[in-house]
């Protein structure tokens, strides 16, 4: 199986502090990859560094096939790498379609004249990324709530607006930071079930930064485990499980 992501020898230093240090581990593509750890272990930087918001100062990110260390980070939605925030960036006064289709604006650039006075080649773009909006919604069952506004909508199925948002860009790899935070357990199972989905039926590579172990133990066919900076484990859920390392400095806290 081909690897869509591999991070080589990743280093972040904040003055003197070493917040991800020497981070190596690929995903392959097509499955999810959970990369767990305790509060401060260095999760979101490296997502950060991956998505080019952070410089790191040492280490190698290849990203299907290509350096993205020297891309710029408007670059990297064209290459097919998308990144969704643990806060929710939805316009509440739009509905879910309205949103959902925003995701494909990239995909169908047309110009700024031809917006402005409505020309047959944006229209003909709006009408594609509609159309493609309409696919993705039907496919995550949010048909229900096709033409409501998002603010109107309870959180935890505004997270799946969001999920279908970011499906309609057609990414390739897909990070995500902390999807499950504020939802319930039924909500978070569900979500788990979405992110299967995303994987195996779009074939996305899917990178996920989450505290929930139900959902990561469910959802990812490899577990990275990082404790300050340091990848402390790495295997099959079931071998992330039963590790000493990972029971001691991550399950051993929760348990507590």
């Amino acid at each position: 199986m081909s690897k869509a992501l591999e991070v080589n020898g990743l280093s972040v230093s904040f003055g003197g502090l070493r917040a991800v240090d020497d981070l190596s581990f690929d995903v392959a593509s097509g499955t999810v990859c959970g990369l767990i750890g305790p509060n401060g272990a260095g999760k979101t930087t490296v997502l950060n560094c991956l998505t080019r918001i952070t410089q790191p100062s040492g280490g190698r990110v290849s990203a299907l096939g290509v350096d993205i260390l020297s891309l710029p980070i408007h670059s990297l939605i064209g290459l097919g790498v998308m990144r969704t925030f643990q806060n929710l960036e939805l316009f509440g006064e739009l509905t879910t379609l309205d949103n959902v289709a925003m995701g494909c604006a990239h995909l169908f650039r047309t110009g700024y004249l031809s917006e402005i006075f409505g020309l047959p080649r944006a229209r003909k773009a709006r009408q594609h990324a509609y159309a493609q909006a309409e696919e993705v919604i039907d496919r995550l069952g949010l048909r229900d709530i096709r033409d409501q506004a998002v603010s109107e909508l309870p959180f935890g199925t505004q997270k799946n607006v969001e999920l279908a948002r970011a499906l309609c860009s057609k990414p390739k790899i897909m990070m995500m930071d902390e999807p499950a935070a504020g939802l319930n357990g039924i909500e978070s199972a569900e979500l788990g079930k979405r992110i299967r989905t995303m994987a195996k039926e779009y074939g996305i590579t899917v990178l996920l930064v989450e505290h929930d172990m139900p959902l990561v133990m469910s959802a990812c066919d490899k577990i990275v485990v990082v404790v300050q900076g340091k990848k402390v484990a790495e295997g099959t859920p079931e071998e992330v499980r039963r590790n000493p390392k990972v029971i001691e400095a991550y399950l051993g806290q929760e348990a507590r």
